[in-house]
């Protein structure tokens, strides 16, 4: 069973029946989250060429690279970010393309930066590159629609994208939450998934 219940009620009878429960992998918890729901509903096809973006802090590299953001004095590399994953062969490609059932795996470009824990994924979604017309308003509520039951995974609404205009991706830290938000315009879609890497990431 693959443990993520928020997927559909089969998801969770896999869950409360099976001897094993596969546990989903941080960056490809917020990738899953974005995509199954508009494959599932049709909106985007399983084989959309999709470009996906991944901000973490360093906390889900676990003891070694912990210590290494965390000793003094600190290498002046590890106060940016980094990008790292660039063979695009990163260990959980191959779980959000089984999941979602895409054709082919994403390009991924995951990111670690000088703060502890927290998680921003980025999905991008082209509208001319999908079978049949895609707006904004209609990725919103899909995934409005598909997480409606749910009270760990929930969408931001439209106002509360635009307060600030910009996303933090620690607000969810020592949380076992995940948001989603939906931001762009009805040409060039993107779908936000932001949740602590130690919490509903588990990494």
């Amino acid at each position: 069973a693959y443990g993520f219940p928020e997927l559909g009620t089969n998801y969770k009878l896999d869950i409360a029946t099976k001897k094993h429960i596969a546990n989903p992998g941080c960056h490809a918890s917020g990738m899953i989250a974005c995509i199954e729901p508009l494959v599932k509903a049709g909106l985007v096809p399983a084989d959309y060429p999709f470009t996906i973006t991944s901000l973490t802090g360093y906390s889900g590299g676990g003891k070694k690279l912990i210590g290494q953001y965390e000793s003094s004095p600190k290498d002046y590399f590890l106060y940016a970010p980094r990008q790292y994953g660039l063979g695009q062969e990163h260990k959980h490609l191959p779980e959000v393309q089984h999941v979602c059932g895409l054709s082919e795996a994403p390009i991924f470009m995951p990111i670690v930066d000088d703060y502890y824990s927290g998680m921003e994924v980025t999905v991008g979604i082209h509208s001319r590159l999908c079978h049949k017309p895609v707006c904004i308003d209609k990725v919103q509520q899909t995934l409005e629609y598909f997480y409606k039951d749910s009270t760990i995974v929930t969408v931001a609404p439209f106002t509360e994208n635009s307060n600030s205009g910009m996303l933090n991706a620690n607000q969810l830290s020592n949380t076992d939450s995940m948001k989603i938000y939906v931001t762009g315009n009805d040409e060039r879609i993107m779908v936000h998934t932001i949740f602590d890497n130690l919490g509903k990431g588990a990494s």
